[in-house]
């Protein structure tokens, strides 16, 4: 190698003035889209709908449409599901996800999170939240070869502020509030809640999604299902739904 194709190399790559604005731009709308997304969340304003309308195909395709607000100012409650399994021979074992001591690395805790966080968006009679509640089930029963198993939806709430300074824990059993789902045996046969039977037109049509509101693809919703529908619940169980074997620990 001569000393021109060594200074050669060693030269920086430069760009034709055009090139640089055409990849300033670009940059700059991607940031824009990635600050539109939680934005956008309510309450909200014609603007910040205007930029989530004209950047949602962007932020779906690409998967950014996540929305920062359960961190503040007004986070709410989490959710987990409780399960408890019968095998074969009478025992009776009890677990529960999302489950720090379980999921790992921290990614693989947030996908099961996502799962229960999901089943808050819809109330307990929609089909498709139904079939949902069935697939964790059925998850549960073959993965522990057991002979039935019970789901109860758990909303952990978050105390107040006077609450804590009077000394009340984060996790007293107070503020756990919980919800039966399903019984599932695995001869197929289930058992509902009675709000899980209920005709859909005995509810408010306004605040039921007709589908499930698949990740990538989502519609402007109210404002109660807004959050869990941008954060990017998952739209497909198995691929993330890991084995959860012992008592879970409290989120």
């Amino acid at each position: 190698m001569n000393r021109e194709q060594a200074a050669s190399q060693d030269e920086p790559i430069t760009l034709r003035p055009a090139w640089r604005v055409i990849i300033s731009v670009l940059v700059s709308l991607h940031v824009l889209a990635v600050f539109a997304a939680p934005y956008s969340l309510p309450p909200t304003s014609e603007l910040a709908d205007r930029m989530w309308q004209f950047f949602q195909p962007y932020l779906q395709t690409c998967y950014l449409n996540h929305g920062y607000a359960f961190f503040a100012p007004d986070p709410g409650p989490s959710h987990l599901i409780r399960y408890e399994l019968e095998m074969p021979d009478g025992e009776v074992r009890e677990g529960r996800f999302p489950n720090l001591a379980e999921q790992n690395p921290r990614l693989l805790y947030h996908r099961h999170f996502m799962l229960t966080e999901y089943l808050t968006i819809a109330p307990q009679n929609v089909p498709w939240r139904k079939a949902y509640v069935r697939s964790y089930a059925e998850h549960l029963l073959h993965a522990h070869q057991a002979s039935r198993v019970s789901l109860y939806h758990v909303e952990h709430l978050i105390p107040f502020p006077d609450q804590v300074l009077e000394g009340m824990p984060l996790d007293d059993p107070s503020l756990y509030r919980e919800t039966f789902e399903i019984t599932l045996s695995a001869d197929g046969t289930a058992e509902w809640p009675p709000a899980a039977l209920r005709p859909l037109e005995e509810q408010d049509p306004e605040v039921i999604p007709v589908a499930p509101p698949a990740v990538g693809t989502p519609d402007r919703q109210p404002d109660e299902l807004s959050h869990s529908l941008r954060s990017g619940a998952p739209a497909m169980v198995h691929e993330v739904f890991a084995v959860p074997s012992g008592p879970g620990a409290s989120l």
